[in-house]
């Protein structure tokens, strides 16, 4: 396939999860994923392709019950949109992270080994993301 042809696919794609999907605008921030188990109940390592969202986000999710291992948002992929990016990359929800003073409600957590393709580690955010997660 031709890179012009992907694109078109990866934007007409994009558009249809837009449409079908509600989209998240915040701020993309570094996840140290330690390999181990999440909040979700999963053994990652700190390679793949998995993303934390806020609290307020995985708790939000209907169906969520006491057990985080249980939440429907788990192994849900979400489609994040970077600036200076060609199209969104695919993430597996695995984690959560606590809203404070430098994330809000709206953020995700990208892994380290990804996140230093994007933006400087050492700035530690990517601002202006959108994320929408995928409802099947």
């Amino acid at each position: 396939m031709r890179a012009s042809n992907l694109s078109l696919l990866v934007a007409v794609n994009w558009m249809t999860l837009v449409a079908s999907t509600s989209i998240a605008n915040g701020t993309g921030t570094v996840f140290y994923m330690t390999p181990g188990i999440g909040a979700c109940g999963y053994t990652n390592s700190s390679t793949d392709l998995v993303a934390s969202v806020s609290n307020v986000t995985f708790k939000a999710v209907r169906g969520a019950t006491a057990n985080p291992n249980d939440n429907p948002i788990c192994n849900k992929t979400i489609y994040l949109r970077m600036p200076h990016t060609s199209g969104p990359v695919a993430f597996s929800v695995v984690d959560y992270f606590p809203i404070g003073n430098s994330v809000g409600p709206d953020d995700v957590g990208i892994p380290k080994y990804y996140f230093q393709r994007y933006a400087p580690v050492d700035e530690g955010i990517i601002p202006n993301v959108s994320w929408s997660i995928m409802s099947t």
